[in-house]
């Protein structure tokens, strides 16, 4: 991931970023990325310690700044780390303790507004400068969790090029608007609406909030269907056994891919079509199905092409 390139967000793993022990399994996953955290999995007398570790498991672990293929000790997995939210008064820290070689985006939590994602992109610049590092070579994703949050998703999408990804924050949202958490995830079916649709008109992926009942793997796989209809591209997991359910999920079927093949066939096989429109399957086929045709394919290649 850098803000040249995405690579697969299907699923995003959050570690705690004071447990050692746990970080250090990080290239045996099979999420596109983990998220090691410096904000609510640590406790407020911890956050020192942690952002300590966390700065030396980033060297330990070896990564290149160009995203080798491989580590000192298995198959590379982005490192991204969700730093504390900048009313804490904590990013500033955050960010010196990890930029390095080894990370490749930061999680800005809590995010309301274009100013504080322009401040983080100040400090990791000069960061980056300080530290030989290409410019814009850490990426940001963006936690939307707050009403506010909502509200100005778009504007915090498209704040910097370094912004790679909208993701929801459904916890915290909820509880900002004093409801609960269910089942069917009706509470927050707008805000799912309005952070796709912010994702899509900046250009970057949006990703979907946790699914907190580990022992629910039916519910699991059910909210990942519903949040791929909105039009998220992944999901946040909380633990490793929910990983391969939201790669299933947001990958392309088997169905979709062939359906997509005969798509691009038929309409690059009609050149003398006058208007453009072909018939596949008996469904009129334009110029927008082809496009979503191509992108099936394109990410059904990225799929494929994945450790």
């Amino acid at each position: 991931m850098s803000t040249q390139s995405t690579g697969l967000l299907r699923s995003l793993l959050f570690m705690p970023g004071n447990q050692e022990r746990m970080m250090a399994k990080t290239p045996g996953v099979t999420a596109d990325a983990v998220i090691w955290d410096l904000e609510d999995a640590v406790a407020p007398q911890d956050k020192g310690a942690a952002r300590l570790l966390v700065s030396q498991m980033l060297s330990e672990l070896g990564r290149a700044a160009s995203g080798a293929g491989q580590s000192a000790t298995g198959p590379y997995v982005p490192i991204v780390v969700r730093v504390n939210a900048t009313p804490t008064g904590l990013t500033e820290a955050d960010l010196e303790a990890v930029v390095g070689p080894g990370l490749t985006g930061v999680m800005l939590p809590k995010s309301e507004s274009p100013a504080e994602v322009a401040a983080v992109c100040r400090t990791l610049s000069r960061l980056e400068a300080e530290r030989g590092l290409a410019e814009g070579s850490v990426a940001i994703l963006a936690l939307v969790e707050t009403a506010l949050g909502i509200v100005k998703a778009y504007e915090v999408a498209s704040a910097s090029p370094r912004v790679r990804a909208v993701c929801l924050g459904a916890e915290d949202l909820t509880r900002d608007m004093a409801v609960s958490r269910s089942r069917d995830g009706l509470e927050i079916a707008h805000a799912r609406g309005a952070v796709v649709l912010a994702a899509a008109a900046a250009g970057v992926q949006a990703v979907d909030t946790v699914y907190v009942d580990l022992n629910d793997a039916a519910g699991l796989e059910q909210e990942c269907l519903l949040a791929r209809r909105f039009g998220f591209g992944g999901k946040l997991a909380i633990h490793p056994k929910q990983v391969d359910a939201m790669n299933r999920a947001f990958s392309p079927t088997q169905a979709e891919v062939e359906y997509a093949r005969r798509v691009v066939a038929a309409f690059q096989g009609a050149t003398a079509a006058p208007k453009g429109v072909v018939v596949v399957d008996g469904k009129m086929v334009d110029r927008p199905v082809v496009e979503r045709a191509l992108r099936t394919l394109a990410t059904f290649e990225r799929v494929t092409g994945s450790r």
